[in-house]
């Protein structure tokens, strides 16, 4: 520590207070950048995942719905209102779940899931014409046409829409399992972030306990040698061979050597004048018996 001792006053002050400002500026921007991390992944979730599942599984319910009103159709009667409604339910849940699909494959980052688009559109094309025949069968061929339908919606209708939903569940177990991902990583992320600030935290109280330890004697023991020293002088019996004990090169350490620097020439300078004093003395006796022969 001799080296810290030799430093101005100016310095010993600033190099505690720096280092202190600088684990703070570490825990700073430790903590920004987790913080930013954590925004990236809870963005990637709200902005891709969380919305590509909905619309998968939207999708897939719309699919279900239109499946349901083709196979009502087959048992009412073509003029009945039930029968216009399942049809209008029929074709809107087919337009849907064509729409979300769609909004699914522009939404989605990944190339696989992306390559995947013309693969589902083309098992949805098979499965509408099937599904169009179908309802065409019961809506125009009359008895015989029931007949054709339910024997192609057990058979065909059911084979094709199968082969197209298994395109959907295995996107959504795909996307699950990013998203798994995702939260994993945020755990990770939130993890790293608790341990990074807390030994930010421990280095700054230690640092500080150091301080508060180390640095105030650092200050107040040569400043206490210099008082020690005033008060000898002053209270003492004018011992001029007292010395203060200042090894620093910082403030203190100037003012204790000038202060024994000093006490040097006021020694010299007294025991000068004792020796005059001496001289004077002698020659005053011998000029006393002079005056008396």
């Amino acid at each position: 520590m001799a080296w810290f001792n030799n430093l101005r006053f100016r310095w010993k002050l600033s190099l505690p207070i720096g280092l202190l400002a600088l684990v703070l500026c570490a825990v700073t921007i430790v903590g920004m950048q987790q913080i930013n991390a954590l925004s990236r992944v809870a963005l990637e979730m709200g902005e891709r995942h969380i919305p590509s599942l909905d619309y998968l599984l939207e999708a897939d319910r719309d699919l279900q719905q239109a499946l349901v009103a083709e196979r009502t159709m087959i048992f009412l009667a073509v003029a009945s209102d039930d029968y216009q409604a399942a049809l209008a339910t029929h074709q809107e849940n087919i337009e849907q779940a064509e729409g979300r699909m769609r909004k699914y494959f522009e939404l989605v980052l990944d190339d696989a899931a992306r390559a995947r688009a013309d693969d589902f559109f083309g098992r949805f094309e098979t499965w509408r014409a099937t599904t169009a025949e179908i309802v065409r069968q019961r809506t125009e061929e009359g008895r015989q046409g029931r007949r054709v339908a339910i024997d192609m919606a057990l058979r065909e209708g059911t084979e094709h829409f199968e082969d197209m939903r298994s395109v959907i569940d295995e996107l959504t177990g795909e996307l699950m399992a990013q998203a798994t991902a995702v939260a994993v990583e945020a755990r990770d992320t939130s993890d790293n972030s608790q341990t990074a600030l807390g030994s930010a935290l421990i280095i700054g109280l230690l640092l500080a306990l150091g301080v508060a330890i180390l640095f105030p004697p650092l200050v107040t023991r040569p400043l206490q040698s210099v008082t020690r020293t005033m008060h000898d002088l002053a209270s003492g019996d004018g011992d001029l061979t007292i010395r203060s004990d200042v090894r620093s090169r910082d403030e203190l350490g100037q003012l204790a050597g000038g202060m024994n620097a000093f006490l040097d020439k006021l020694q010299a300078l007294i025991a000068s004048l004792a020796q005059t004093a001496d001289q004077v003395r002698v020659a005053a006796v011998q000029l006393s018996g002079l005056n008396a022969e």
